[in-house]
């Protein structure tokens, strides 16, 4: 971050994709509407080798234009990040630099930590459109849970809901995350076993 001189930010980390058109249509956003402080798209899942295993993910209710108290809901309701990888998102410099940038005591919930401090400076705008592709492969940090990196996700759940002021029990949200994670595993595996008749590679 220490390197970007531009207005924008988009973060696309090494094995994802976006669309050509993914920069100049979000920025577009951002340029026209200073009241949105983040724009984020839908995304397809790929694997190692470029082949979609979902289309169009992500922004579970949350198309179109919300406030950061949506996203906080979606946040405790679900367990999960309701926003989607950096890839799929962009802000402004001048909003990341306000709100301190990235909180190093998080690892696993860093992305979702930021964009929801950012979304404290004005609304998020939700595309229906998949600007970008998402890979799940064994090699992600993300593509793997481990008890630290639950444990630290139901810490940012619970602090999202005291911010907010949102009613859910220790207990809820605890049950609702591992419930969340385990259907992600569920469909990591189902997708390492299904044949690749129906796809063809993103990029070949």
């Amino acid at each position: 971050m220490d390197l970007c001189q531009g207005e924008f930010v988009k973060l696309v980390c090494a094995d994802d994709l976006i669309h050509p058109t993914a920069l100049s249509k979000q920025a577009a956003v951002l340029r026209n509407d200073p009241s949105v402080s983040l724009v984020a798209s839908r995304r397809h899942l790929i694997d190692g080798e470029g082949y979609v295993l979902a289309r169009g993910t992500g922004l579970h209710q949350l198309l179109g234009r919300h406030k950061a108290a949506d996203v906080a809901r979606q946040i405790v309701n679900f367990g999960i990040n309701p926003i989607g990888e950096p890839g799929s998102v962009m802000f402004r410099r001048s909003d990341y630099e306000a709100v301190g940038g990235w909180d190093p005591h998080y690892v696993f919930n860093m992305d979702i930590d930021l964009f929801l401090r950012i979304l404290g400076r004005g609304d998020l705008y939700g595309m229906k459109e998949s600007l970008a592709a998402f890979r799940v492969w064994t090699k992600s940090l993300s593509s793997h849970h481990d008890e630290e990196q639950f444990q630290e996700n139901v810490r940012f759940v619970e602090r999202v809901r005291d911010t907010y002021s949102i009613s859910a029990s220790d207990r809820r949200i605890a049950a609702l995350t591992s419930l969340s994670w385990k259907a992600w595993d569920l469909r990591r595996h189902g997708w390492a076993r299904v044949p690749r008749l129906w796809s063809r590679p993103l990029v070949s």
